[in-house]
């Protein structure tokens, strides 16, 4: 299977969030994605794990998380550390391709953070294509021109053609 990276003017990701665990004694923090030894060509990995129990509790005694993203296991070489008030975080700039480790904790409104969860190791891997797209004209139009090369380019697709894409104007009528 070919990996194709996509860049764009701007990148989204989307994770689903843990339904909330209210009324539940504190356990440690799950880390969901990316799951143990998991592979991606993105570079903007998405990273989500379970809400602490105390999550959305009460508004005015916010829960928050600590995230640690380390090139070793040990985390003496910090790639990333931050803190965030939701379970899910994506990485602000690419991570370059190698392995990574990382973990979570959460912080309740006390101020006394959680043990550190579990680490979880996984690897960002060099795209074997990697297409420039330039979206700053019309976005959608570069958008869907981005998906017509990225399927070009692992033979799926006729070669792309703006004619394919664009706005048709309707049958005049008699």
């Amino acid at each position: 299977m070919m990996a194709v990276g996509v860049l764009t003017a701007g990148s989204m990701a989307l994770c689903g969030c843990s339904e909330s665990s209210a009324g539940k004694e504190p356990g440690p923090i799950v880390l969901e994605l990316p799951s143990s030894g998991s592979e991606s060509s993105s570079p903007f990995p998405g990273f989500s794990w379970s809400e602490h129990s105390e999550a959305f509790r009460d508004m005015g005694k916010p829960v928050e998380y600590e995230i640690q993203i380390a090139s070793d296991a040990a985390f003496k070489t910090l790639v990333d550390e931050d803190r965030v008030a939701l379970n899910r975080y994506v990485h602000d700039k690419p991570l370059t391709p190698g392995a990574y480790h990382w973990r979570v904790r959460a912080i309740p409104h006390s101020g006394d953070p959680t043990n550190w969860s579990v680490v979880l190791g996984f690897a960002i891997n060099e795209p074997d294509l990697v297409l420039t797209v330039d979206v700053s004209g019309d976005p959608v139009l570069g958008a869907k021109a981005a998906v017509a090369k990225a399927k070009e380019a692992v033979g799926q697709s006729t070669p792309f053609h703006p004619s394919q894409i664009l706005p048709t104007a309707p049958p005049s009528a008699p």
